[in-house]
């Protein structure tokens, strides 16, 4: 009936990016991944592969497989768009899709996995949608980052004057201790 969790990993099952959608354990995730790469031989042409209990949407990417990890009652259909526009925002955000790329963009990559999978259930957005939130600006981060600059500049300002200032002294005591040598 839902997704269970998305997950990146190679095809040796080292988990790359995992993001669950109800609760599940790191061990469980790990259980999936490892029995899912055990069996990939067995489907040659789908882009699906089912246990006793789940069913594991894929998509080969060069040396990697991303997964939806779905209860066998899930619709299908619906869990093919839920991977495909996944990929497509792996594609959007990672550019070169490889395990580096997925982990400097973890968290852009959760946030759109997030917009497009809400509590295991697909949410009706497309790619653009998402582009678009992940892009959005609150008023209140706006604002705050105007008194960071503000800050930032009073602080660069105090330290010019600090610095003319010392050196005002600097020269100062050097002119005092040229007239007491002499």
């Amino acid at each position: 009936m839902v997704a269970l969790s998305l997950v990146l990993c190679t095809k040796t099952a080292k988990i790359i990016f995992s993001r669950q959608f109800i609760k599940m354990t790191r061990m469980e995730i790990e259980e999936h991944v490892v029995h899912f790469t055990r069996n990939i031989e067995l489907c040659k042409e789908n882009s699906t592969l089912e246990s006793d209990k789940t069913r594991y949407i894929f998509i080969p990417i060069e040396n990697l497989y991303l997964i939806l990890i779905t209860d066998k009652e899930s619709n299908l259909i619906e869990d093919i768009e839920i991977t495909k526009i996944v990929y497509r925002l792996l594609q959007d955000i990672c550019g070169n899709i490889s395990e580096n790329s997925i982990k400097e963009n973890a968290f852009e990559l959760i946030m759109g996995i997030d917009d497009i999978v809400n509590m295991g259930y697909r949410d009706a957005v497309s790619l653009a949608q998402i582009k678009q939130y992940l892009i959005m600006d609150s008023q209140d981060e706006k604002e705050f980052r105007k008194i960071q600059e503000q800050k930032e500049n009073l602080q660069k300002q105090q330290m010019k004057e600090k610095a003319k200032e010392l050196e005002r002294l600097r020269r100062e005591n050097k002119l005092i201790n040229d007239s007491v040598s002499r």
